[in-house]
Formats: C-alpha cells, sequence, structure tokens
C-alpha cells in the first residue's frame, strides 16, 4: 500500500538522474504537481505520524504534536510557499536569484 524505502531511493535517484529535465518544466506544470504532492501528504499523514510515534515508542497522542508540526505540517507549509512563487504571489527579492546555479538566496 506504501512505498518500500527501497522504492523511495529508487525515485529519489530518478529525480537526480533526470532533475535538468524537471528544472525545466513549466510553472502551471510544477504547481499541478505540486498540488498532487499536498493531496498525497494529506492522505498519509496518519500513517506518517503513527510510524513517526512507533519509532519514538510513544505512549500517549498527546506528544505527537511534534512529529506533526516538523513533518506533514510544515512540509505542506513550505509547498503551499513555493507554489505561491511560482504564481507570482511571493514577496521574494529576485535580485537574490543565482541564474548559474538555478538558486534563489531565501534567508540571509
Amino acid at each position: 500500500m506504501y512505498p518500500s524505502k527501497l522504492e523511495i531511493d529508487r525515485s529519489v535517484s530518478k529525480l537526480r538522474l533526470n532533475s535538468k529535465d524537471f528544472s525545466n518544466l513549466s510553472n502551471d506544470v510544477l504547481i499541478s504537481m505540486l498540488q498532487n504532492v499536498i493531496k498525497n501528504i494529506k492522505s498519509t499523514s496518519y500513517y506518517w505520524i503513527s510510524v513517526a510515534s512507533e519509532n519514538k515508542e510513544y505512549d500517549k497522542k498527546y506528544l505527537e504534536g511534534e512529529d506533526w508540526i516538523s513533518g506533514p505540517f510544515s512540509t505542506i507549509v513550505a509547498i503551499e510557499y513555493y507554489i505561491k512563487f511560482l504564481q507570482d504571489e511571493s514577496n521574494l527579492d529576485i535580485s537574490n536569484f543565482d541564474e548559474n546555479t538555478n538558486k534563489l538566496k531565501v534567508f540571509h
């Protein structure tokens, strides 16, 4: 039902191998992909937190709050921020963009 660590590692390797093609995708395609990622996170977040709390051997439900904040919640917020940037709805200083590395310095 859920991908194994090996499947995830293969997917990450595939992304690395195709990173140049990925960087050439249009903003609309990227936005659509990122919105699907958010949907997937929402559908797997309870499993994500269950596994995290089992690994930390939590015995109380309220102890899972840290995992929610550092896991699904923060990931979705970061992706939503990236979507806003792609839609030109962010207040980022584009003068910090380095065309050679295709990176934008966000934090100083």
